[in-house]
């Protein structure tokens, strides 16, 4: 198995330098992807999301909403002010946010 593992290197040490870039980009956009992933809901749980987002807007109640940038993961604490099919305002302490509902990860109670 050892000798296996010294001959992989030794292959890897007489790489193209075109072959070691495209390597290098490859991994870039996996990791892109990978800070971007977003889980798809089931019902149930667009069902929770939709009944909090009705609470936070009719009653003040706080959310904490999960979300992806195009940079990675981001979380925002606020009320909802208005939402719709494409799109959620929260009143923060910091101002206004509008978040898309296709970047969403997560919605729960704050």
């Amino acid at each position: 198995m050892s000798k296996k593992l010294s001959t992989q290197f030794l292959c890897s040490s007489m790489m193209l330098p075109e072959h070691i870039s495209a390597l290098n980009k490859l991994q870039g956009e996996e990791e892109k992807r990978e800070l971007t992933y977003r889980p798809v809901p089931d019902e149930q749980q667009l069902e929770l999301w939709d009944s909090l987002l009705k609470s936070s807007k009719h009653v003040g109640k706080k959310l904490k909403i999960e979300y992806n940038t195009g940079n990675g993961p981001a979380v925002i604490t606020g009320v909802v002010s208005d939402f719709n099919h494409k799109a959620i305002r929260v009143d923060t302490s910091k101002g206004d946010k509008t978040i898309s509902l296709e970047s969403i990860v997560n919605i729960e109670g704050a």
